[in-house]
């Protein structure tokens, strides 16, 4: 009973002071003055904190208001204390009123405070992006010069700008209408920010043409509408009218740096805009890009270096590092560098896979770089670098056709993209659409007349054509652009092949392998034809040495290695050195880049010649072991198997098996290798299907001129043995005496006791060659 006795006295006394009546009123008046001032801040645009402010204060007016009315009475139009005995309260009554009193003020202090903190802080701060895109408005530059015929200048520079940023796809840029709408009259540019903020354009360029005695002066900055920051500024100085309009590229540079946003996204066909946070390092990293597209790589690796330099976790800078080396031809430090590229612990899901990518086509693991360059464009289907990349993979995989879709894709997608123009030109050469591969080429030429790759490609399709003189011009053109573009010495070298001055070719090959001003893969791909030329002249011995002399740098180059191991091992099997060859060919397998079906085919070509049949059967298993899937239309492994089995029933004295092995390799998908079809027209020959074997060796013969590998110049030199033992089976004496003789002036180096020396020169001997075929 003593509660509802305290009780009813507290609420006695909270009546007798008016204190309920004094609360209603409180709470109207105070919500009258919280609408007034609300409407008021909002007509003078102040900040929000003043209205947290008024609210805090007409909140902590409230148990003010009610503490004066319980202490203070209010009777007869006078304020009177009331008394001490009516007013005297236990002290945990006490305690229970002021604490919640002391929150309410720190909770309303904190409260205003934090308004006044953020607002004040969002103003002197760029605006977080987050994951928005964007919206810049440019507007134009003023013309302080008080030249009027300038005015126009300034709409120049910001056509050029708005051009410039909208190819980003980082960026969104106010149309002029858009402007218009958004500026109407206004002029100061405070104004046209806050206009500009309440449309939702985050950002606004503004500037002025200034004269000075050195020149035109082009200022420009960019405002943060929302946070009234100056992001970023450029000055660009001693411009005269003519030259003007060239601020719009620092000026659009500025703007991205301001935003945050790469300066590029695409150099040619290579991805420009990977993550990274130091704008400098970035920059560094895009003139790398720009330097390797114009071949200069020693000017790229620097730049790629110097940017690593500033911002040391920059893998794809190590990526680029590796994609020069691997170039250049040095695998071994290619891989290395992509190696380290994956240890930067802020690469982003498609970097890494582009690295993993490279991995796979720099080691020729063709397969898997399918897979991850496939996968990648699934979720990323506007990489044009992972296309072209993709599309040079279904090339190494001669699936021609669609590589040329990739390429076509590209050039439609990006038309002034010159490495899709140059990679559609040479695949639909190898394709044989040669009016399609010169449209392309021609195409390349008119974007870039300066560009020496243009015109080389130019000389390669001459050259497809038979046009050697014209193929040799375009080449010098190009190497008069650019001195130090790789490749074009070993194709001048290859012109010379092609006019029939074998002598002079070797020795270009040989200045090219020697010469230490080459990159280590000219010098490598120059021994390779110098050594080739030697074989197909029988000098095996010369062949094998001029090889095993590179070994250093072919163990440097990495891809090469098992190349050169094993036509070291076919050179000394062509002396009958069978025991030296198998130690070269069993290492080329273990070194083989990719699938290894080349140097598997040199071990069966050895047991064949071993007369180990038994192995050859495990040979060819594991060769068709890496065939690929039924509906590749690639059946290359299949076809060196059927060949080296058809070379082995031939061997045993089985034609019909031979026969039936051999037109299996050359009618099956894949390169069309010549010795395959020389392979049958012997068996053909020696059954008597004369007219068969010569069919054969027609079709053999229109392909060999326009195939320029000079690694296949051996074959090309026994398909002249091969015509005259025809023309012997055919009893065309004089044929055969004429091929025999020729086959012997290209075989000239080979020694003496060579079976194929002897028999040529038994057929050049005889006056009447039928009946001696071996």
């Amino acid at each position: 009973m003593a509660g509802e006795h305290f009780f009813q006295r507290f609420w006695s006394n909270l009546k007798e002071r008016h204190v309920t009546r004094i609360a209603i009123a409180y709470l109207g008046v105070g919500w009258g003055v919280l609408e007034t001032l609300e409407f008021t801040l909002g007509l003078l645009q102040a900040p929000d904190w003043i209205f947290r402010a008024g609210v805090a204060l007409v909140g902590l007016g409230f148990p003010v208001a009610l503490v004066l009315s319980w202490i203070f009475d209010i009777r007869g139009g006078h304020v009177v204390r009331t008394d001490g005995k009516t007013s005297r309260w236990p002290k945990w009554v006490k305690a229970a009123v002021s604490a919640p009193l002391l929150v309410l003020v720190v909770v309303s202090s904190y409260w205003v405070w934090t308004g006044y903190v953020e607002e004040k802080e969002r103003s002197l701060r760029p605006t977080d992006l987050g994951d928005e895109v964007p919206i810049v408005a440019v507007l134009p530059i003023r013309n302080l010069t008080g030249d009027p015929e300038l005015d126009w200048f300034g709409e120049g520079i910001v056509n050029l700008v708005r051009d410039n940023l909208s190819r980003s796809r980082f960026l969104r840029i106010a149309s002029p209408q858009k402007l218009k709408v958004i500026v109407g009259d206004a002029t100061d540019e405070l104004e046209i920010a806050e206009l500009a903020a309440e449309q939702d354009t985050g950002f606004i360029m503004a500037g002025e043409m200034l004269m000075t005695p050195a020149g035109i002066y082009v200022s420009s900055r960019l405002t943060d509408t929302a946070g009234g920051v100056v992001l970023s500024a450029k000055q660009v100085e001693n411009l005269e009218p003519a030259t003007i309009l060239e601020a719009a590229g620092p000026i659009a540079a500025q703007i991205r740096r301001g935003l945050g946003v790469p300066r590029e996204e695409q150099v040619d066909v290579f991805v420009a805009d990977f993550a990274i946070d130091n704008q400098e390092a970035y920059e560094q990293y895009v003139d790398g890009l720009v330097h390797f597209t114009d071949f200069e790589f020693s000017e790229a690796r620097q730049a790629f270096l110097r940017a690593l330099e500033i911002s040391p976790d920059f893998g794809v800078a190590r990526y680029r590092l590796a994609y020069i080396e691997a170039v250049e031809g040095d695998l071994k430090l290619a891989l290395d560098y992509a190696e380290q590229a994956l240890l930067d612990p802020f690469l982003l899901d498609r970097e890494r896979r582009y690295i993993e990518a490279f991995q796979a086509f720099a080691t020729t693991d063709n397969e898997r770089a399918l897979q991850l360059l496939e996968s990648l464009l699934e979720d990323y289907p506007f990489e044009l670098e992972a296309r072209e990349m993709l599309a040079r993979v279904y090339r190494r995989l001669y699936r021609l056709q669609d590589a040329v879709r990739e390429f076509e894709l590209i050039v439609v997608e990006s038309p002034r993209n010159l490495a899709a123009w140059a990679w559609l030109g040479t695949c639909r050469e190898e394709v044989d659409d040669l009016d399609g591969a010169r449209a392309a080429f021609e195409r390349l030429v008119l974007l870039a007349p300066d560009n020496p790759n243009g015109h080389l490609l130019i000389g390669n399709w001459h050259k497809m054509a038979g046009d050697y003189d014209q193929a040799e011009d375009a080449y010098r053109i190009a190497l008069e652009i650019n001195p130090h573009m790789p490749g074009i010495s070993y194709m001048l070298a290859e012109i010379l092949f092609l006019q029939g001055d074998l002598s002079a070719a070797q020795t270009r090959f040989e200045s090219i392998a020697l010469g230490e001003q080459f990159l280590i893969g000219e010098r490598v791909d120059g021994m390779f034809g110098w050594a080739a030329l030697l074989t197909a002249s029988g000098d095996f011995e010369s062949a094998i040495n001029v090889i095993s002399s590179f070994e250093q740098s072919l163990e440097q180059e990495r891809v090469s290695y098992a190349m050169g191991l094993s036509r070291m091992a076919m050179n000394q099997m062509e002396l009958g050195n069978h025991e030296q060859a198998q130690p070269l060919v069993d290492r080329s397998i273990a070194l083989a880049p990719g699938l290894p079906t080349r140097y598997l085919f040199a071990r069966g070509r050895l047991e064949i010649a071993q007369g180990r049949f038994e192995d050859l059967k495990r040979t060819t298993d594991e060769i068709r072991s890496f065939a690929l899937p039924p509906d590749n239309p690639d059946r290359t492994e299949e076809a060196a198997a059927a060949y080296l089995e058809g070379l082995g029933a031939l061997q045993k004295g089985n034609l019909d098996s031979a026969r039936e092995k051999l037109e299996t390799a050359v009618e099956l998908e894949g390169y069309p290798y010549a010795i395959y079809e020389l392979a049958l027209v012997d068996v053909l020959i020696a059954q008597e299907a004369w007219d068969a074997a010569g069919r054969l060796l027609e079709r053999a013969d229109k392909r060999l001129p326009r195939n320029p590998r000079i690694d296949l110049e051996h074959e090309r030199v026994l398909a002249v043995l091969v015509r005259a033992r025809l023309s012997v089976a055919a009893g065309l004496d004089d044929d055969a005496r004429d091929s025999a003789n020729q086959f012997l002036e290209r075989y000239h180096s080979a020694r003496p006791s060579d079976p194929l020396v002897i028999e040529a020169q038994a057929m050049a001997d005889f006056q009447s060659a039928r009946g001696s075929v071996p």
